[in-house]
């Protein structure tokens, strides 16, 4: 959406007149590469930010509450950063974000808190 936006924003202010449709094409291209890959990015970064934060709060004695807390937090974060200062897709960074926590069973959470069913 954000790329077709783009184009009629710059259609009406008379900026694309005479652009080709080819270079269209690959204008739409460049920029939906750019917002996946900037996405995945910062998806896989936010995931393992999360991982290592969560280890080093089970360290310490981190409950339930806090862990849940971490874990959503990281993931609005992640999509807030996505989109508004990196200008990325946020929907992509939050997907990857959840994959990855699924892949390392739930980013690693303590035992106690998947035991009691919370997470």
């Amino acid at each position: 959406f954000t790329i077709f936006i783009e184009f009629v924003a710059d259609a009406a202010r008379g900026h694309r007149a005479e652009v080709s449709v080819p270079q269209i094409i690959l204008t739409v291209l460049k920029q939906t590469a750019w917002l996946t890959l900037g996405g995945f990015l910062i998806g896989i970064a936010f995931g393992l930010c999360t991982r290592a934060i969560l280890r080093r709060l089970q360290r310490y004695g981190a409950t339930a509450e806090q862990q849940i807390a971490l874990t959503l937090a990281c993931g609005y974060l992640a999509f807030y950063t996505a989109n508004a200062p990196c200008k990325v897709s946020g929907v992509i960074a939050v997907a990857v974000f959840g994959l990855y926590g699924a892949a390392t069973s739930k980013f690693d959470i303590s035992a106690k808190l998947e035991e009691s069913g919370a997470f």
